[in-house]
Formats: C-alpha cells, sequence, structure tokens
C-alpha cells in the first residue's frame, strides 16, 4: 500500500494508472482517482472570507504559495466564492510568494507600501506567515490596529505568540486515524472508494483579525 504525502502531480497520476493500493495524504490533483486523506481547505477558505467580512474589511490581500498545491487551490477557491457571492465592493489583492525569502519580503513591501493597502492578510503555508508577521512588525505596523492577519495553519509558534494569532488548527490525531483505517482497508485488500475524506479544522479566533 502507497501512502503519498505531498505527492506531485505526476506520481498521482502514476499510481492511479497503476491500479496499486495507494492512499493520498492531502489533496488529489484534478482527474486523480484515489482515496485521500486531508483538511478540508475548500471550507476553511469560505470561513476564513466570511470571517473577514464579517469584521468589516473591504481591502484584503490573499498570499498564495508559489506552486501551489490542489489543497491550496480549494482553499482560494473557497474564499474566492464566497467573496463573490457576499461581497458587491471588495478590493481583492492576490500575490504569489516566491521560494526566495528576499522576493518575498519585496513583495510584501509593495503590498504593504501603497496608500490603499490590505487591511487584512489571508495567508496560507506556515513559513509564509511566520515571514509576514515578522515583516508587518519590522515595517512598523501594527497587528491588527493597522493590518489584521489570519492564517490558515497553524504551527506551536503560532500557538505561543502573543498576540495569539487568528488561525485554523486541525487535530492531526483525527487525521492519523483516518489514514490508518483506510490504509488498513488497502491492505487487506478490500475496497476504498476513490473519494476525499476530509477533516475540518477549527477556527481559533486569537486576537490578530479586528
Amino acid at each position: 500500500c502507497w501512502i503519498l504525502l505531498a505527492a506531485p502531480a505526476q506520481t498521482q497520476f502514476s499510481l492511479a494508472r497503476t491500479g496499486v493500493p495507494a492512499l493520498i495524504v492531502g489533496t488529489c490533483y484534478p482527474g486523480v482517482n484515489l482515496p485521500s486523506v486531508d483538511f478540508d481547505h475548500e471550507a476553511v477558505g469560505w470561513h476564513a472570507a466570511g470571517s473577514i467580512l464579517g469584521h468589516g474589511h473591504t481591502k484584503i490581500g490573499l498570499i498564495l504559495p508559489a506552486g501551489p498545491m490542489p489543497g491550496d487551490s480549494a482553499c482560494r477557491l473557497g474564499f474566492l466564492r464566497y467573496v463573490h457571492q457576499r461581497a458587491n465592493s471588495v478590493a481583492l489583492t492576490e500575490i504569489s510568494a516566491p521560494p526566495n525569502p528576499v522576493q518575498y519580503r519585496a513583495r510584501l513591501d509593495r503590498l504593504l507600501g501603497v496608500s490603499d493597502r490590505p487591511t487584512v492578510l489571508f495567508t496560507m503555508r506556515q513559513p509564509l506567515t511566520l515571514t509576514l508577521i515578522i515583516h508587518v512588525l519590522a515595517s512598523g505596523l501594527r497587528i491588527p490596529r493597522d493590518v489584521s492577519i489570519v492564517s490558515r495553519d497553524t504551527h506551536p509558534l503560532f500557538e505561543a505568540a502573543f498576540p495569539e494569532l487568528t488561525r485554523y488548527s486541525g487535530s492531526t490525531t483525527t487525521l492519523a486515524t483516518r489514514i490508518v483505517r483506510i490504509a488498513s482497508i488497502l491492505l487487506a485488500g478490500r475496497h476504498v472508494a476513490a473519494r476525499p475524506a476530509f477533516v475540518t479544522p477549527t477556527f481559533v479566533a486569537g486576537s490578530t483579525l479586528a
């Protein structure tokens, strides 16, 4: 039984074609018919957009990783669907964060340096969030008075930070339990439907969204 963690598209498609027992830990790429276990990133995007708009923000920055994985794309889709369905006058700016930290900080400077800068930033991936927080504070801006921050992901550093970061926290124990259960079924030679098994993360209100 193959258990694939953060596998690229080519690997997912190759194993799907062979028909060997395989489980994706993460979200399948479109067209890959394999069972998968992941956090419900689309639901997180939807909820994050609702929370942000509920706080009255109309200028939003969305920070995406370079080369997004399917879960990142699903989160973006959920976020955009909520904004397009529920808000009429929202200025949404999307930036792709380069792997090079210097280039990433340069893009943040351009994003935050304009007079009508976003009043809230929604970011994905832990390293991008950590760099963002440090850069915003180093720029002399206050969180959340000058700019609010919401993170799709959590990390032990975020849990110990003050002020507490507004974020989403998924149970890795629940995720692992589902992975082991599905893998056990596959190892027993039984059929598992090629559909996602989602774990819904919990919203941690924190104090960086105002």
